[in-house]
């Protein structure tokens, strides 16, 4: 009698270690995958609550963020290969760290360039938010970088080091992608590539910060936006509004009075109310320096000697990407 009872536990055990040890295998995994890519704080989470986590291909709702450096041409005449290279670790390592700080996954590198995702791995229904964060946050670091490489001497005093930041939000797919040997695991979708159309975007307006109308409204309140055009990029029918994230609301007064001006001279602008509409973009120009309202202010003033067709919309077709 004590024989068959033994042998079940001893089944039992080796049954338990069995399962203890793919257990282990299965977090060791999770931590070999994902440790150069998300938080240590996500990574735990994935642990805790695998039924969260799909390492397959899969569509789900989330956030793309699309960074790239301003200026870096000029930098890298200037700079020998060892000093550019050290800069730009310099900038990827703060930058990298804020993305997973919010809770982000980090894509890849591109040159000069960082993508990200917010929403995967592990789901978060406030991804476009902790997007924001990020960007705000990154932002702000470059101020920090670009006074720390003046007062050190890595950057020439008449060079500073820009960023341009794109997010838009939607639908993607997320998954492992590549061959047998080696895979990522990425985003990729028609609003991926929108996200990236979106960062490029900050070239042409003078800003920092765009997101798309999709982001805007995920994001809720929490952040101050102001809408600046309706734009058909290069490769779409459909055209979406964009929007500037300025900072975390309420933002400054500054801020809401410069989104304030904006929003009635675009008002005017989408009237056909060009000459209304050239005055207030011409007081932000002049007065503030605004990049959207220097672009505005001449869009007016054009069409004010030639005015639009009649079935102007307002919408401003890329023809490049």
């Amino acid at each position: 009698m004590i024989a068959p009872v033994l042998a079940g536990v001893i089944s039992l055990i080796l049954s338990l270690r069995v399962r203890v040890a793919a257990e282990e295998e299965r977090a060791q995994r999770i931590r070999l995958t994902f440790e150069h890519y998300v938080s240590g704080g996500v990574v735990e989470e994935m642990l805790r609550h695998p039924e969260r986590v799909k390492l397959g291909g899969e569509r789900r709702d989330m956030t793309v963020l699309f960074s790239d450096i301003r200026g870096f041409t000029s930098i890298s005449e200037t700079l020998d290969p060892q000093a550019l290279v050290s800069l730009l670790n310099e900038f990827f390592t703060p930058m990298t760290r804020l993305v997973l700080e919010n809770g982000g996954t980090l894509d890849k590198y591109m040159g000069d360039a960082l993508m990200a995702f917010f929403g995967a791995p592990v789901a978060h229904p406030d991804h476009a938010a902790r997007a924001c964060r990020a960007a705000l946050a990154m932002r702000e670091e470059l101020v920090r970088l670009n006074e720390g490489w003046h007062r050190d001497g890595k950057l020439p005093p008449h060079l500073t080091l820009g960023i341009g930041i794109g997010l838009n939000s939607g639908e993607m797919s997320v998954g492992n992608v590549g061959s047998e040997v080696v895979f990522g695991y990425t985003v990729i979708g028609d609003n991926v590539n929108l996200g990236s159309r979106i960062e490029g975007l900050n070239k042409d307006y003078g800003t920092q910060i765009l997101v798309s109308e999709f982001t805007a409204a995920a994001a809720g309140n929490a952040f101050l936006f102001r809408e600046l055009d309706w734009v058909r990029v290069k490769g779409k029918q459909q055209p979406v509004g964009i929007h500037e994230l300025l900072d975390a609301a309420p933002g400054s007064l500054e801020q809401a009075g410069r989104a304030a001006l904006f929003t009635r001279g675009l008002a005017a602008y989408r009237a056909q109310d060009f000459a209304a509409a050239e005055a207030l973009f011409a007081d932000l120009a002049d007065r503030l320096g605004d990049g959207p309202g220097k672009v505005f202010r001449e869009r007016c003033r054009h069409y004010l000697e030639d005015p639009p067709p009649a079935e102007w919309d307002g919408v401003e077709v890329r023809k490049t990407k």
